[in-house]
């Protein structure tokens, strides 16, 4: 759990980095630029994938810890990490269904 906790926190990372670079190349095209914020096109897609599938690692995420909470099992997860998770949880539902 604490492993999976750390990778849902990357993938949150991805999907910030994925909706700056998103807002970053709508502003330059708008420009009538046709320049990529990032060139290296493995890097690119890699964030992209990881931070729109963030939204699914985080649900997940929360359905285990929930359970496990309510089994009444301890888990080695630092409060700070959960608060965070959380947080973007609540940011990624907003941003995919607003």
């Amino acid at each position: 759990m604490k492993l999976f906790s750390k990778f849902v926190f990357i993938c949150n990372l991805c999907f910030l980095a994925t909706a700056i670079l998103r807002y970053v190349e709508i502003g330059y095209n708008h420009l009538s630029k046709n320049i990529d914020a990032i060139s290296f096109q493995p890097l690119k897609s890699s964030l992209i994938v990881l931070g729109y599938s963030a939204l699914l690692f985080n649900l997940i995420f929360f359905l285990v810890f929930i359970l496990l909470k309510t089994i009444r099992k301890t888990t080695k997860v630092s409060n700070w990490l959960i608060i965070v998770n959380a947080v973007m949880l609540f940011v990624e539902l907003v941003y995919f269904l607003f």
